[in-house]
């Protein structure tokens, strides 16, 4: 499942290079525990 993730992760990535620089934070914070806890506080 950890290799599915990470190509997952690879593949959000690669989208938001080609969307534009601003987009890739975002998508990194998915990944991130600490903001989606942020988001449901």
């Amino acid at each position: 499942m950890n290799k599915e993730k990470d190509e997952l992760k690879r593949n959000l990535e690669k989208v938001a290079e080609e969307q534009g620089g601003q987009q890739a934070v975002s998508y990194q914070d998915l990944f991130n525990p600490r903001f989606m806890q942020k988001n449901y506080d």
